[in-house]
């Protein structure tokens, strides 16, 4: 079970957000806990005839050191990235003050 983190007075436990086709998971970095995460992925995936894509996956860490999210990033068969993201076509994670952080949001807006 992935335990990811708690939030709010009742302390409700956030595992995964999901939003049409697009899935993230909360984890420690425990390496049978990322296991466990992948073999239900691909059991997923054989039960449904979907096929999960781990090469569009990523794997992104907080507050860990590259060398332990590259080898995070071996577990899951998918690629380690870095902060910030862009997700649904949002910059998550940068500093929101930072010259030229809105722009790519801007550009898709303007078109």
């Amino acid at each position: 079970m992935l335990e990811g983190f708690r939030v709010g007075r009742n302390r409700t436990r956030v595992s995964h957000l999901q939003f049409a086709d697009d899935t993230i998971f909360f984890s420690n970095t425990r390496e049978e806990d990322l296991q466990t995460l992948k073999s239900l992925l691909l059991a997923f995936g054989h039960i449904s005839g979907l096929k999960v894509n781990l090469d569009k996956s990523n794997i992104y860490g907080i507050n860990l050191d590259q060398a332990h999210l590259s080898r995070l990033d071996e577990t899951l068969d998918c690629k380690a990235s870095d902060w910030p993201i862009l997700y649904l076509g949002l910059p998550l994670g940068g500093n929101l003050r930072a010259g030229g952080f809105w722009d790519s949001v801007i550009e898709r807006i303007s078109r």
